[in-house]
């Protein structure tokens, strides 16, 4: 079951036996799209509509343990529509709509403005996550580390909570994302044309086109 509202936010609540939700997933409707290798499916527990994927993103014609790496990097995503997309068989190469919700975030408003930071962890264009050569951390964790160049960028008002939150779709290399930031968190806005860098959640749906 899925709330949806006017700025594309959604709340994916799962239900259990008994129509009772034990879970709220929040994801975002956005624009992003990124073509990647889903090499395989992860259960973190034994309820059915629960699951991770973990894809590599630009891949290539490498297969997976024979030679080369088969992408650029992998990247974890809780899929909330996980028990939807059973049909799909993995691997497979797809194109996914990824939402990446900020837990920190510093914001620049210009490339050249990042470059002269001191204290950057990585260049423009970087997403670092603990599964660089295909090895997923114990946790599964569908998180990363992403410095990415801000393309387009809007702010919306939540009409259930009536808060505020920053929409911006990001391009880090091969990668898009949806980066959704609590306004409570920002100290300036993004701006098209800077750079963001910071750590987030990262949720994705496949696309079915």
């Amino acid at each position: 079951m899925v709330l949806k509202t006017g700025t594309r936010s959604q709340l994916w609540a799962k239900l259990d036996e008994e129509n009772r939700p034990y879970s709220i997933c929040p994801h975002y409707d956005g624009d992003s799209r990124t073509k990647v290798l889903l090499s395989q499916r992860l259960k973190y527990n034994n309820r059915p509509l629960d699951g991770r994927y973990l894809a590599w993103v630009n891949p290539n014609s490498n297969t997976p343990g024979l030679g080369g790496l088969p992408g650029d990097y992998t990247i974890i995503f809780e899929c909330p529509d996980y028990a939807y997309c059973n049909f799909m068989e993995v691997p497979c190469v797809t194109t996914v709509q990824l939402t990446a919700a900020a837990k920190d975030i510093s914001i620049f408003n210009s490339k050249e403005e990042y470059r002269e930071y001191a204290n950057k962890v990585c260049p423009i264009g970087s997403v670092m996550t603990a599964g660089t050569t295909g090895a997923a951390t114990p946790a599964y964790l569908p998180d990363a580390y992403i410095c990415a160049e801000v393309l387009q960028t809007q702010v919306f008002e939540n009409p259930y909570t009536h808060y505020y939150f920053q929409w911006a779709l990001v391009q880090a290399g091969a990668a898009q994302f949806d980066v959704c930031v609590d306004a409570a968190i920002l100290e300036i806005p993004m701006v098209a044309g800077g750079v963001v860098a910071g750590n987030f959640h990262i949720s994705g749906r496949i696309v079915l086109e």
